[in-house]
């Protein structure tokens, strides 16, 4: 699988998107472990829960959703950059065999 040279930059910034989004993921999961434990960024708890705690757990947990969609289109956008490449090489194998043999 060869991709042209046109489709490498949108291949690395696709790389690069997966990356930090993989990577704010991650630091926004360890952060809301660490910090808030046992908070549960939802209206009703069994026990009384301090409002700090709520809301950084709701904050940290929304970073961490909108980390993971951007890390989802990301993967989306290579598999898409890859399957785009196959398909037009085996596009340009076929009109190569056309021309040689006049098909």
């Amino acid at each position: 699988m060869s991709i042209s040279p046109g489709r490498t930059q949108g291949l690395r910034e696709a790389f690069r998107f997966l990356v930090i989004g993989l990577a704010v993921l991650a630091t926004a999961v360890a952060i809301e472990r660490s910090t808030v434990p046992d908070i549960v960024p939802i209206a009703f708890a069994e026990s009384p829960q301090p409002l700090w705690a709520i809301e950084l757990s709701f904050l940290l947990r929304a970073i961490a959703l909108i980390a993971g969609s951007v890390s989802l289109f990301a993967l989306g956008a290579i598999i898409a950059i890859a399957i785009r490449s196959v398909a037009l090489s085996s596009a340009q194998r076929l009109t190569t065999l056309h021309r040689q043999f006049r098909i």
